[in-house]
């Protein structure tokens, strides 16, 4: 679950950073998702599933919620670093 949230981070970043851009990918989000999720070998209704079953377990959301942000920084840091 780390990896497909911190890839689903992401893919919103670089969503938002394209809408920022002025390039329309309305219709293309549910693609960028479907190709995610195919990567992953799940559906969209299995995310969901995994989504409202860690929502309900709070203490372990936040686990898998500091995993991901913690990958996010070190992948921040090698960018900042390889520039």
């Amino acid at each position: 679950m780390i990896d497909i949230l911190t890839d689903v981070q992401l893919l919103e970043g670089d969503m938002n950073f394209r809408r920022s851009e002025g390039e329309n990918i309305q219709g293309r989000n549910n693609l960028y998702y479907e190709q995610l999720f195919a990567h992953y070998g799940i559906t969209d209704s299995i995310f969901n599933d995994n989504i409202r079953y860690y929502t309900e377990k709070p203490a372990i959301l936040e686990r898998i919620t500091d995993s991901v942000y913690n990958r996010l920084v070190k992948e921040q840091e090698k960018l900042k670093a390889a520039e």
